[in-house]
């Protein structure tokens, strides 16, 4: 499941047709969330929440007792940014499917 903020600004519509294909080219069984639902609603209904670093959703799911991690795909980010959060970073998609792994009930 992919949520994105809810206003994206003027122009952006095109980019964000060119990021969904790419994800589902990428991640077949991705399911794109009306970004008018609410991500705290979201959140209620699922087991584990995967964020783009920084993001307030990643500390809205820790609060909630879901387990959650940043995901920096690019790997540019350096762990430091991260050190003092009780929220992981995951870097690249071995990382990630690792983190998966590890957290699935």
């Amino acid at each position: 499941i992919r949520k994105q903020k809810k206003y994206l600004g003027p122009g952006k519509e095109k980019h964000l047709k060119k990021i969904e294909s790419d994800f589902l080219r990428a991640y077949k069984d991705t399911h794109f969330i009306n970004p008018g639902i609410s991500a705290h609603r979201l959140i209620e209904k699922v087991d584990m929440v995967i964020s783009m670093p920084f993001t307030s959703t990643a500390i809205t799911a820790y609060n909630m007792g879901k387990k959650s991690c940043y995901y920096d795909a690019s790997g540019l980010i350096s762990r430091e940014h991260s050190m003092e959060s009780q929220i992981p970073l995951i870097l690249g998609k071995e990382e990630l499917a690792q983190w998966m792994q590890d957290n699935i009930d």
